[in-house]
């Protein structure tokens, strides 16, 4: 071996192209060696609820604003959320050169905010920014003071928070036992992410909402607050039944019923699973015949059978309709 090759592959540079990138090794190599003896060193700083280590140190003389490396060779990115020094912070700018090391800026959160899932209605939390852009003022009327607020509020950009559509009524905080309640009027999810790589930051501009709604939730502060079961139980009945078929049947004849399921659009459904059922279902001389979307109602021809009533109900074997009911009168001829 040369001692040129020899000297590279103690140098940790043996297999680079440019004499760069073995510097870079080098330099990354005595970092990692001396990464704990900083002042500013972090090593239980949990990423998004990992445990990473990191170097916190003091951003300029914002008490609210650090700035942050991580261990060689590990990274962070733009809306991660980082718990340290007793506090949450979210990253807000990062160094795109990471030839080093990764290196940027998070800025302290005001607090976790609450809502739910747009379609599951799970219960969804996310830290976040509070900032007041705007100057708040105060509507002296005849009757009532009404006091407009604006906020942003800047959370992480993630699939949840994506998903939040203009509209959505939150709860911010508590007033003398009252809640305080802010509708969004426009999500900014494009100024603070960068790359189209999936993350960043994104921006609520929220108002005051004045409005009560019966479902605002202030003890679990959530505004329009649905149960979770409550909604799947809404949302697992997707067909409307309708059961078509002569109210009466004579004693000692029969009758044929028949079910059709309708959805939101109108369309038909009648080939699937039916639960079938009659009450009362104590009489004997009542018989039921069911396949399918089809039921047949037989009354034996005796006297007992003479101006009775039932009703009989159907709807999808799997749930996911509503139960339709016709009542049915034994007649004589």
């Amino acid at each position: 071996m040369d001692p040129v090759t020899k000297s590279r592959m103690i140098n940790g540079d043996y297999l680079h192209s440019y004499r760069k990138q073995g510097q870079q090794m080098q330099f990354a190599r005595q970092l990692s060696q001396h990464f704990a003896d900083s002042p500013d060193y972090q090593p239980l700083a949990k990423v998004n609820g990992n445990t990473q280590r990191l170097i916190v140190s003091r951003h300029k003389k914002e008490l609210t604003q650090k700035d942050i490396i991580a261990y060689p060779g590990e990274r962070f990115e733009i809306g991660d959320v980082i718990e340290v020094c007793n506090a949450h912070w979210i990253v807000t700018t990062l160094d795109t050169n990471t030839d080093l090391y990764c290196k940027g800026m998070m800025e302290q959160c005001t607090k976790q905010i609450r809502w739910q899932n747009p379609k599951t209605k799970q219960i969804v939390e996310r830290w976040c920014m509070i900032t007041n852009p705007f100057s708040t003022n105060i509507d002296l009327g005849n009757v009532i003071t009404t006091l407009h607020g604006k906020y942003e509020i800047r959370v992480p950009r993630d699939e949840e928070t994506l998903a939040v559509p203009p509209d959505t009524r939150f709860m911010i905080s508590k007033v003398g036992g009252k809640a305080l309640v802010y509708k969004l009027t426009f999500p900014d999810v494009e100024s603070e992410s960068f790359d189209g790589c999936g993350k960043g930051i994104i921006v609520w501009n929220v108002i005051t909402d004045e409005e009560k709604h019966n479902a605002d939730n202030i003890d679990l502060m959530i505004a329009d607050y649905i149960d979770p079961q409550t909604n799947e139980a809404a949302e697992s009945v997707t067909y409307s039944c309708i059961i078509s078929g002569k109210p009466t049947v004579n004693v000692g004849y029969s009758r044929k019923y028949t079910a059709k399921f309708i959805d939101a659009r109108g369309a038909e459904i009648n080939d699937c699973e039916c639960d079938w059922s009659i009450s009362p279902d104590t009489n004997s001389f009542v018989h039921m015949l069911c396949d399918g979307c089809v039921c047949k109602i037989e009354i034996d021809d005796v006297d007992e059978a003479i101006n009775t009533t039932y009703n009989l109900s159907c709807k999808m074997s799997n749930g996911n309709s509503d139960r339709a009911t016709i009542l049915i009168d034994c007649v004589v001829i």
